[in-house]
């Protein structure tokens, strides 16, 4: 794993920290994994678009 730091604006940062303390993760495990699912819908969108 590679340790990146993150900036986010405060209202985004509340909301990470909110899913995190919901499904009793770390801050850092669930910023990670909205990201995979970021990645993952903008290849799924890109793929259907062609």
């Amino acid at each position: 794993m590679i340790q990146t730091p993150l900036r986010l604006d405060p209202e985004t940062h509340a909301q990470v920290r909110a899913r995190a303390a919901t499904h009793n993760t770390s801050f850092n495990a669930q910023a990670a994994l909205l990201i995979e699912w970021g990645l993952e819908a903008e290849k799924e969108f890109s793929q259907s678009d062609h």
